[in-house]
């Protein structure tokens, strides 16, 4: 769970608890681990790329390609701004009442990767963001050579 700056306005107050209550940074995270195994996994990458992906890789991303790699840290923002722009207080306090409710939990789960239906339709778009993400490290990797 993540704590607003304590300046927020209360739509983004609201915005980030909506986000919680649909396990955003959960799910996100997930994507992410789905997405750097697919890239262990890529025959592109030589012994010593995919031996330095989990160390050097990820953080020169976040500085040459962070519109590839999406964390929570970096979605987050953008998605509390969205909710902001797109939704009235109100609307944003009956998202989270119902997000926050055991029939919404319910919907977050069968969302979230537990069901086999959904990890595909998830996992096909994943694996093919993989391979434009291992030509950008393959270049970074080249580059530092």
């Amino acid at each position: 769970m993540s704590v607003p700056p304590p300046e927020t306005t209360e739509k983004e107050r609201l915005a980030n608890l909506l986000l919680d209550a649909i396990a955003f940074d959960e799910r996100i995270t997930r994507l992410g681990e789905r997405l750097k195994r697919n890239l262990a996994a890529n025959p592109a990458f030589h012994p010593p790329t995919k031996e330095r992906l989990g160390t050097i890789g990820e953080s020169r991303l976040r500085v040459t390609a962070p519109e590839v790699l999406r964390t929570p840290e970096v979605l987050r923002p953008m998605m509390v701004a969205r909710y902001v722009a797109h939704f009235t207080e109100q609307e944003l306090r009956e998202l989270v009442t119902f997000y926050a409710s055991p029939l919404g939990q319910k919907f977050v789960r069968c969302w979230s990767g537990d069901d086999t239906e959904m990890n595909r339709d998830v996992s096909e778009p994943t694996a093919a963001r993989a391979d434009e993400l291992a030509q950008r490290l393959k270049k970074i990797d080249t580059d530092s050579e």
